[in-house]
This record gives structure tokens, sequence and C-alpha cells, in this order.
């Protein structure tokens, strides 16, 4: 169940009901900032819910949610997306769960709040893609799960709110896929080179020292850098072809080795 209600005019003491189901009061304003409350009291019992609010200002708080926060519009509106915490996305049909943010603004006291979605056991969609606020494309929420589409870094979150810098999908709680293809653009790196005569194979006794050493393979990331950094599974595939393919050029050399003997001993 979706709703969405303007709310022109919120200031200070005006509580407005938007529906049996919520209701906000601008609990405090100094005409530098504001705190506001957002009261949910579902008339059937719910396990999910989010609540999308444009207001005025810079959120500088929050409490009872976990939030998303947009940049600024050309008309000063910021878009807030705010979804339970653990202990409170379930409501009781009758009970009331309190959200609040605070928010800095510059001389305002009127238009606070300009209108709130929610969502109450979606699922359900909020946003259209407005750039001119660039906010998040859409946000799903339901059943306790979440899609975060961002417009404006094209990046997509499933289960999270995290938008990690360096990333473009961050997936909370695993993939499951019967099917995974990894493209590299050019592969120049790829252990083809291993069979060039030019490569230098190290020796099985300098393997030896090194792995004493180090306690891992060359090139091969310690257990501490994976637990600290993770690891690139297109990377881990060349490297691990990398060993597989020069183990073979050890066994072939062995083997060479192990003919000569049986030439001199007439085997």
């Amino acid at each position: 169940m979706m709703k969405k209600i303007l709310a022109f005019g919120l200031s200070l003491f005006t509580t407005i009901s938007f529906s049996q189901d919520v209701s906000s009061h601008i609990v405090s304003s100094w005409g530098t900032g504001y705190n506001a409350e957002i009261k949910i009291q579902p008339q059937t019992d719910v396990t999910d819910w989010s609540v999308t609010v444009e207001y005025k200002g810079t959120i500088n708080s929050l409490w009872n949610g976990v939030y998303i926060d947009s940049a600024t519009s050309t008309s000063g509106i910021r878009r807030l997306i705010i979804t339970p915490e653990s202990y409170n996305a379930s409501i009781d049909s009758g009970a009331t769960v309190t959200i609040g943010f605070g928010a800095a603004v510059q001389n305002e006291t009127e238009n606070l709040i300009v209108s709130i979605d929610y969502t109450l056991d979606g699922p359900s969609i909020t946003g259209d893609g407005d750039t001119t606020l660039n906010v998040p494309n859409l946000f799903w929420t339901g059943n306790g799960s979440k899609l975060l589409l961002n417009n404006q870094y094209n990046k997509v979150g499933l289960g999270t709110n995290n938008m990690l810098a360096s990333y473009r999908l961050f997936v909370s709680g695993g993939i499951l896929t019967d099917k995974i293809k990894v493209a590299r653009e050019g592969s120049p790196d790829w252990p083809d080179y291993v069979f060039n005569d030019s490569y230098q194979l190290m020796k099985l006794s300098e393997l030896e020292k090194y792995i004493n050493t180090h306690h891992h393979l060359p090139n091969v990331l310690s257990a501490t850098e994976v637990d600290k950094e993770g690891q690139d599974l297109a990377e881990m595939n060349r490297v691990l072809l990398e060993k597989v393919e020069e183990l073979t050029l050890h066994v072939i050399n062995l083997q060479k080795q192990i003919n000569r003997l049986n030439e001199v001993s007439g085997n």
C-alpha cells in the first residue's frame, strides 16, 4: 500500500494526519533549523515500511530509522528515504512507531515538509526518476527486501542502502546464479606467456624458500590481504591459471629427468 500526500504549509506545532496510518509534526523550529516527527500507526499488522519525505534544509540527525538523503534541487527541496531499523520493521495493528529527523535551514519556518510518500507492507515503488532532484530513480521495499537504483551515480544496491564509491552493484546477503561470465577489455596478461620460451620459471628450490618465508605462492594474495581487500575473481582466475601452467611445466621437466635417469640405468 503506497500513499502520497502533499503537505504544503507544515510549520511549527502543526500536525498533519496523512491518513489513518501516518501523521507528521514539526516539534521545534528556530529559523536556522527544525526537528520533525513522523508517526506510523497502521490499521492492520505490517512487517515492513518505508517513508519518503520531500523537505527543506539539510538533514543533520535521524532517529528510529535508516535513511538515504538526496542532493539539493534548484528549488531547495531534498528527498529523504527512511526505512526501518531491525527492531521496528514490524508494527502491530494500532501500535505506533515514531521516527524523526533534524535539519538545518536558512531563516525558514514555513513549508518545511513539502510531501510524504509512504509504503506499508510493499512491494511498491516510490520515486519517478526525477533527475531535477538528483534522487534515486527507484526505491523498492517490501517483506524485508530493499532495492535501490541510483540515477545520479548509476549504481544499484540490493538489500542495502550502501553505495560504495568504486562499485556499480552492491548486494548484501550473497548471490546465487547458474552462470557468471567475466569479460575484460583485452587480455595481454592472460597466462599464455607462461609457455613462451622467454618465461623465467622459478626453480622448485627457490619456490620452496618463497613458500617457507611468505606462506603463500608468488603473485597470490595472502590471507591477510584477502580479509582486508577481498579478491578480484577475474584476477584470481588469471593467477590460478598461471600457477597451473607453471605446475604443468614443472611436471614436464620432472618427466624428462625421469626419462633420462631411466635411459642411464637401462630401464
